[in-house]
């Protein structure tokens, strides 16, 4: 999963340095308003009966989204993406990394599987909404956040209006090595509280080397995780 935009300026000169304030900006993503999964291992084994032992493998649409490019495409729950234009799609990874690749506007083939049928639908990539690109902020990192409402929140014992919440970690990612997991919550990125993924993805931007997060898993007392960027030498 890629990041289109990293700012990393050498600590002496950083505040010293005015950056352009369209270079903060979060960048475009392509996006089809689909939720989904990888195919469980006894879709995957029907799938290979009806299709092939190449075929076991996919991504399973588990709902399109209203009014999304995947909704007007007739792009429906329970089908299975396993080609996108020319490129085989075998997990939830491979879909992502090829769509955000995709510009804006663009008109691609997908290739599905539907109820025992293999089917091809051309679809218009949009583009992904705000709050959504904000949580890819740290994608380069290996995880994907998620708005947290104050509903929830409340129901998570955080007093506040708002929250970030983990939804992706990638193996073998510097988020997983740090020992980020599904499901943390995110209370503040180097000492700056966030509520939003326009909270977090500006933290991001600004930091010039790794981040420090402050982070709440379960009920027990918040966490602090250190994330070094690719390529960084860490800070003693």
């Amino acid at each position: 999963m890629g990041l289109g935009l990293a700012l990393a300026l050498p600590a002496a000169l950083a505040g010293h340095i005015r950056v352009p304030a369209n270079a903060l900006r979060t960048p475009e993503y392509g996006w089809l308003g689909i939720g989904i999964r990888d195919v469980a291992e006894d879709l995957s084994y029907d799938i290979s009966a009806k299709f092939g032992v190449l075929e076991g493998n996919g991504v399973l649409v588990v709902e399109a989204l209203e009014g999304g490019p995947a909704q007007e495409a007739g792009l429906k729950g329970g089908d299975v993406i396993v080609q996108v234009g020319p490129q085989r799609v075998w997990e939830v990874k491979d879909l992502q990394r090829i769509v955000r690749q995709m510009a804006v506007e663009d008109e691609v083939i997908l290739a599905i599987l539907r109820d025992g049928d293999r089917l091809t639908l051309p679809i218009r990539v949009a583009r992904m909404p705000q709050e959504a690109a904000d949580g890819l902020a740290a994608g380069s990192l290996g995880l994907i956040v998620r708005g947290l409402d104050a509903a929830v929140a409340e129901r998570a014992g955080l007093d506040r209006r708002g929250g970030i919440r983990v939804v992706v970690i990638e193996r073998r990612s510097p988020a997983e090595r740090a020992g980020l997991q599904p499901g943390d919550l995110i209370l503040s990125v180097n000492g700056r509280d966030v509520l939003s993924p326009a909270d977090y993805a500006a933290a991001f931007r600004e930091s010039t080397g790794g981040m420090t997060l402050r982070v709440l898993r379960g009920n027990n007392n918040p966490l602090t995780i250190t994330l070094e960027r690719p390529g960084l030498t860490p800070q003693h």
